[in-house]
């Protein structure tokens, strides 16, 4: 059911934008105020992306424009963006998980490569 047929969604949506369009004006443009707490500085860079529609070719187009912002930070800062020791200690997690995964079952215990809480994310990805 297209969220235009459902006036809460629809509802729901501007309430979001309308957020989203008030922190893009907040970092732009700051708050004086006699509250130190109260204050925003301003003159904060961001961007807002606008999609005519989310589907698949705008969502790649998405993730394409920020792979390709981390490739060219990375040339600029003389750094592999895409061999990052976080990533490949993920990898190293990863290979027990999968193995747990894959045997498709939903009493897996917590153990010296799986903690207690990705053994129950586990069991309940496995129980369905």
């Amino acid at each position: 059911e297209p969220m235009s047929d459902r006036p809460e969604a629809v509802a729901h949506h501007r309430i979001l934008l309308s957020n989203c369009l008030a922190q893009a004006q907040a970092l732009a443009n700051g708050k004086t105020a006699s509250n130190p707490n109260d204050v925003y500085p301003g003159k904060r860079p961001s961007n807002l992306l606008l999609l005519p529609k989310l589907d698949a070719f705008y969502l790649g187009a998405l993730l394409a424009l920020y792979e390709h912002r981390t490739a060219s930070l990375g040339a600029l800062w003389n750094i592999n963006s895409f061999d990052q020791p976080g990533v490949e200690y993920g990898k190293v997690l990863a290979k027990p998980i999968e193995k747990a995964l894959a045997s498709h079952q939903n009493n897996i215990q917590a153990n010296a490569d799986i903690d207690a809480v990705t053994a129950a994310r586990i069991n309940f990805l496995n129980s369905k």
